[in-house]
């Protein structure tokens, strides 16, 4: 790898440039800097303000025959950067700091083996998408012949699907040959990281950040004696190097330090189609919660949690509440735990709890949340337990529930004149999360047509703009809304009441609605 000296600002995440050397484009190293906007000469002249451009993948991990998500997947890079696993979404995040080239996304699970190399051709300073597919372990009688048209060489025949021939996959600078082993590609192009204080310029050629010079390893550069202050959310490390602080990334203007989430898009759910509806296990469901293969349902009537599947509605197990369980506010599920939110118990019937039910041992703990508020709902990202308390949404951290960071809920005006024939008690009500943003609960009105469900959704990444980013108003026959649960483009809705209470009383029983948001 060679090392070009390019006059940038003295970020570890810098990529912004200015005009280029001609040598640069040939990969020799320069012997002094370029002038800077300011006149500088590049070195010690006055710098400019400091801009993040971190480079991160981000995905969707899927099964290649059913395109459901794929939660628990190890997501892992080469080069080597970050390892993590999927969240319930099949989604990831992953920074790759100053990689270059086309950078290997590398999938495995217990239950399936990844199709093909995932490669992504990484553009530095933003978010680059790296989708995997992977097919499930099932064995097939017939091997290759299983798969129509047969599969070419280098490949193999599994679930039905071709797949690479090599596993582990090969990386994106490699082949998998006829024998189902990795060569080297002559053609790929260079892969790497670059070392401290130097970025991927292209070719395989790293540049100083401005006023850093070349140490001689050919990858990273020295720490000048003038550093710039630090943008928002980051420090200074004991190098000297400006870097965000632990679980934080760069924005997407390159100006401040966000939580991961925060620095992806967000395209809002605006339509959804009922796919069908079942009768909710008991007669008072409140709260509903996934846990990736089955759909639990809280009721204050029976006092118990139900799990229930969705193919055939049958009751898996039961879990008893006691007389708490009449106080049953919501449910969350999350790292095999099921998390509970209760209005009050018997003892003190104004005291908002929760408690925790883990499904390997089978036993309820009570939890004692930091600075509570009275949730009105309850969900999970795949990473921290979010409560919808006041007019905020706060994630905690789902084994201590410390407050890991808050939304503020701006709410549109709309909601204070709306006259909707049933609403919650508060502001909004119970609490789901995909795709980036919470659907909540605002009320049911009746348009003449119908009883119109309305539900919000809030941006769960940018926690620094108004939150509302769309409405989504389904007629499913219903006027109360008793728990919300979505995962990928599946909404749950857990509805009680049917036809216009507010003229004629109707009722009817409680009930499991499925919507696609596809």
């Amino acid at each position: 790898m060679r090392l070009a000296w390019i006059a940038i600002v003295p970020w570890l995440f810098a990529c912004t440039t200015s005009s280029t050397p001609a040598d640069v484009a040939t990969g020799d190293e320069v012997a002094g800097g370029v002038e800077g906007s300011d006149g500088s000469d590049g070195v010690d002249g006055t710098l400019g303000a400091a801009k993040l451009s971190n480079t991160t993948i981000s995905g969707l991990v899927k099964d290649a025959t059913t395109g459901k998500p794929i939660y628990n997947a190890t997501i892992t890079t080469d080069p080597p950067t970050e390892s993590l696993t999927t969240n319930q979404q099949g989604q990831y995040y992953v920074t790759v700091g100053r990689a270059f080239g086309a950078i290997t996304v590398q999938a495995s699970h217990p239950d399936f083996l990844q199709a093909y190399p995932a490669c992504v051709n990484l553009k530095p300073g933003v978010n680059n998408i790296g989708d995997v597919s992977m097919v499930r372990k099932v064995p097939l009688t017939d091997g290759a012949s299983d798969c129509f048209p047969p599969c070419s060489a280098g490949t193999t025949c599994l679930s039905g699907s071709c797949i690479s021939a090599c596993n582990p996959q090969c990386s994106c600078s490699e082949l998998c040959n006829s024998g189902a082993v990795c060569e080297a590609d002559p053609l790929a192009p260079p892969v790497g990281i670059c070392g401290a204080n130097a970025n991927p310029l292209g070719g395989g050629v790293c540049q100083c950040d401005n006023g850093f010079v070349p140490t001689g390893d050919g990858e990273s550069c020295s720490i000048p004696s003038q550093l710039q202050q630090c943008p928002e959310g980051s420090q200074r490390n004991d190098k000297g190097i400006c870097e965000c602080d632990d679980g934080k990334v760069p924005s997407v203007l390159g100006d401040k330090c966000l939580d991961p989430d925060e620095a992806l898009n967000v395209t809002a759910i605006s339509d959804g189609t009922v796919r069908k509806e079942w009768p909710t296990p008991g007669p008072g469901p409140r709260g509903i919660a996934f846990d990736g293969a089955a759909l639990w349902v809280g009721d204050i009537a029976m006092k118990k949690l139900f799990r229930t599947a969705i193919s055939d509605q049958q009751v898996l197990e039961e879990v008893d509440l006691g007389e708490a369980g009449a106080y049953l506010v919501d449910l969350a599920y999350g790292k095999d735990k099921l998390f509970i939110v209760l209005s009050g118990t018997p003892e003190a019937p104004n005291t908002p709890t929760m408690r925790r039910y883990s499904v390997d041992t089978k036993t309820l703990e009570p939890l004692s949340p930091s600075e509570y508020n009275s949730p009105a709902g309850l969900s999970y990202d795949g990473f921290n337990l979010l409560s919808l308390e006041g007019l905020r949404v706060v994630r905690r951290e789902p084994e201590n529930l410390f407050i890991t960071a808050q939304t503020d809920v701006l709410l549109d005006p709309r909601y204070a004149s709306a006259q909707y024939v049933a609403k919650p008690p508060s502001t909004l009500r119970y609490l789901a999360y995909t795709s980036g943003q919470f659907i909540a609960w605002v009320g049911t009105d009746y348009d003449g047509a119908g009883l119109r469900t309305e539900l919000i959704t809030l941006n769960a990444v940018n926690q620094t703009q108004s939150p509302e980013i769309g409405r989504l108003s389904l007629y499913i026959g219903a006027s109360q809304i008793v728990g919300i649960e979505a995962t990928g483009t599946t909404l749950w809705l857990a509805g009680a009441g049917a036809g216009n209470p507010a003229l004629d009383g109707g009722d009817s029983p409680p009930k499991i609605v499925e919507v696609s948001l596809d």
